[in-house]
């Protein structure tokens, strides 16, 4: 018997800069917009994996046994991990060790 798997709805911001380019005042309200999405999130999960998420200790174990139990793991293509690469070899260039 083949599994079915939900797709579960990522956070997505609606502004089409990538978060390295924020000025300031745009990093504080994706902060906000981040911090107060956080209710929903919650109760999104708890709905998606029917785990009764209160903030309790027992919470976030039957969570975590959730996800285990859940999470699909996908390879990451080649050049996927090619352009990460690159792009992280970017931004440690900006930071030059002495």
């Amino acid at each position: 018997m083949k599994k079915t798997i939900k797709k579960y709805e990522c956070l997505v911001y609606p502004n089409a800069k990538a978060p390295e380019e924020y000025n300031l005042e745009e990093a504080q309200a994706y902060f906000d917009w981040y911090i107060n999405k956080i209710p929903e999130r919650i109760d999104y999960l708890s709905g998606f994996s029917g785990v009764n998420l209160d903030y309790s200790e027992d919470s976030l174990k039957h969570i975590w046994k959730w996800f285990l139990k859940n999470a699909v793991i996908e390879k990451t293509p080649r050049s996927v991990i090619k352009e990460l690469r690159k792009a992280l070899t970017n931004i440690l260039n900006l930071f030059p060790i002495m």
